[in-house]
C-alpha cells in the first residue's frame, strides 16, 4: 500500500494501542465507534462494519455536502502528539477532500460547533474511488495546544474538540459541491495521534517511478497524475487562489541547516507566474522566484532559503532551520491590482526537485532537466541531456560508488547492478552536475 501525507489532526484512543506516548483508534480491529459520534453536514450514518467506520451519506438535500463527524472528549495530549495518521477507504466517485478540524487552544474559548470562529481547519485533496490509504497530518502549529476551557467538562489540559469533515466535490456543479441525487461513503480504518514520526534524509526528487508520487500531495484545489516516468503533473482548477504541492511529514526530511538552496525543473502550462517555497513551521513565511506564465518548455529555477534577502530583494525564511520533514511549493498568479492572487486553471508539470549546499551555477540555472530512459531498467539507461556528458557515477543508497564512468557516453549499463535504488551523478560540461534517481529491475 501506498502511503499520502497531509497537515492536520485527529482524535483520542478509547481502545488503547500504545506504542510510546502514541495514541491509536483502530476502528477495524475494535469494532468499536470509540467515542465518535455523527457531527453534521447531512451524514446519513456513522457506523461499524467489518473493515472499520463507515460513513455514509445518501444523495438528499442540500448540494453543498460536508459529511463529518467528532469527537468532544478526545483528551489528546497537543504538547507531544503532534501528527495524525489516518488509513482509509474511500469509496465515493465525489469525495475529493479530507478536512481535519480542531479548537484553536490558544483562543481560551471551547465551541462546540465547526462554524466557530475559534476552529482551525487543514485539508488535503484527494483521490476518488481508492483502496486502503494512510494520509498524515502534520499539527505543528501554534493553535494545536492544550487548553482547559471555561466550558470543558473536565479539569485537564488537554486538546478535546476533533472533527473529521469529508468534503465533495463534483466537476459539474463547481468546486466542493456535489450533485444533490449523489451518494457517498468512505470507510476510517485506524486514526493514530503520534509523537514522531520516522523519515528518510533525501535531497533528490526525480517522480521516475509512475506509482510513487515520493510524498507529495497536492493541496487547495491540485491534484496529482504521474503519466509519464521522470515527471509528476499538477492539475490544478481554480477553487483557491493559493494551490500548493506539499511534501508531507512521515516520508522523507530535508537538513535544512545544510540545504539552503532549492533547484525546480517544471513546465509551466498555465497563467501561474510565481512560485514560492513555503515555510515548514508557520508564521505565514515565505520566498520565492517569478516563474514563466504559459511556457511549454522545461525550465529551471533556482529558490534561496538562506536568511536574509534573495536576489529580488525579499525576505526569506528565518525557521528554515534543523531537519524538516514537511514543506510545500506554492504556485500563484499575480494580480496586477495588488491584494491576493488570481485564482486560474492549468497544469505544471514538475521534472525534478533538488537541494544543494550550495548557490547553483548559471549553467545549471539555464539547463534543461536532464531525462534517463528506460526506468526502471535491468540494462542499458539513456541519459537525454542538452550538454555534453563527461562522466557518470552510479551511486547506490548508502552512498557507495558503484560504477564509474568517466567516458564521454550518453548511456551506462547497469546489468552488472543488483536490482534496487541507486542515484546517478552526472558530470557535464560548463561544471554542471545533475542527479538523477533510477530503479535497478
Amino acid at each position: 500500500m501506498k502511503k499520502n501525507y497531509i497537515v492536520g489532526l485527529l482524535t483520542f484512543l478509547l481502545s488503547i494501542t500504545l506504542y510510546a506516548q502514541d495514541v491509536v483508534f483502530d476502528f477495524e480491529t475494535d469494532q468499536n465507534l470509540l467515542g465518535w459520534v455523527e457531527g453534521g453536514g447531512n451524514i446519513g450514518s456513522a457506523t461499524i462494519v467489518s473493515e472499520g467506520l463507515a460513513i455514509d451519506w445518501d444523495g438528499t438535500g442540500t448540494t453543498n455536502r460536508k459529511p463529518r463527524i467528532k469527537h468532544l472528549n478526545a483528551n489528546i495530549d497537543a504538547s507531544i502528539q503532534k501528527y495524525v495518521e489516518v488509513k482509509l477507504i474511500n469509496n465515493s466517485n465525489e469525495l475529493t477532500r479530507v478536512r481535519i478540524l480542531h479548537f484553536r487552544g490558544g483562543d481560551g474559548t471551547d465551541p462546540t460547533n465547526t462554524g466557530g470562529a475559534h476552529t482551525r481547519y487543514t485539508s488535503i485533496d484527494i483521490l476518488p474511488n481508492t483502496g486502503s490509504e494512510s494520509y498524515t497530518f502534520d499539527l505543528t502549529n501554534a493553535q494545536w495546544t492544550n487548553y482547559n476551557a471555561a466550558t470543558d467538562d473536565d479539569t485537564d489540559m488537554d486538546m478535546d474538540h476533533i472533527w473529521i469533515q469529508f468534503v465533495t466535490a463534483n466537476p459539474a456543479n463547481g468546486p466542493l459541491t456535489l450533485n444533490s441525487a449523489t451518494d457517498g461513503n468512505v470507510i476510517i480504518q485506524k486514526v493514530s495521534f503520534l509523537t514522531d514520526l520516522p523519515s528518510t534524509e533525501r535531497t533528490t526528487y526525480t517522480f521516475d517511478d509512475t506509482s510513487d508520487s515520493e510524498g507529495f500531495v497536492g493541496a487547495n484545489g491540485i491534484s496529482l497524475t504521474q503519466p509519464t516516468s521522470g515527471e509528476i503533473e499538477l492539475d490544478i482548477n481554480d477553487q483557491s487562489p493559493y494551490p500548493k504541492f506539499e511534501q508531507q511529514a512521515g516520508y522523507y526530511n530535508v537538513n535544512a541547516d545544510t540545504y539552503k538552496y532549492c533547484r525546480i525543473a517544471l513546465r509551466n502550462n498555465s497563467s501561474k507566474d510565481r512560485l514560492n517555497f513555503v515555510s515548514p513551521e508557520g508564521g505565514n513565511q515565505f520566498t520565492g522566484v517569478n516563474i514563466l506564465a504559459n511556457d511549454s518548455s522545461s525550465q529551471v529555477y533556482d529558490i534561496n532559503l538562506n536568511e536574509g534577502t534573495n536576489t529580488e530583494g525579499n525576505p526569506v525564511f528565518t525557521n528554515w532551520t534543523g531537519v524538516q520533514p514537511t514543506w510545500a511549493l506554492q504556485i500563484v498568479e499575480s494580480n496586477p491590482a495588488g491584494g491576493a492572487p488570481i485564482p486560474s486553471t492549468g497544469t505544471i508539470v514538475i521534472e525534478e526537485i533538488i537541494f544543494s549546499s550550495e548557490s547553483l551555477s548559471t549553467a545549471s540555472v539555464n539547463l534543461i532537466s536532464v531525462k534517463l530512459y528506460p526506468n526502471p531498467s535491468n540494462g542499458l539507461i539513456t541519459i537525454d541531456s542538452p550538454l555534453r556528458i563527461q562522466g557518470i557515477k552510479a551511486i547506490n543508497q548508502l552512498g557507495q560508488v558503484m560504477i564509474n564512468q568517466e567516458a564521454n557516453s550518453n548511456s551506462l549499463d547497469t546489468s552488472s547492478l543488483k536490482a534496487g535504488i541507486y542515484i546517478l551523478e552526472i558530470n557535464q560540461e560548463n561544471g554542471v552536475i545533475s542527479t538523477k534517481r533510477f530503479i535497478k529491475k
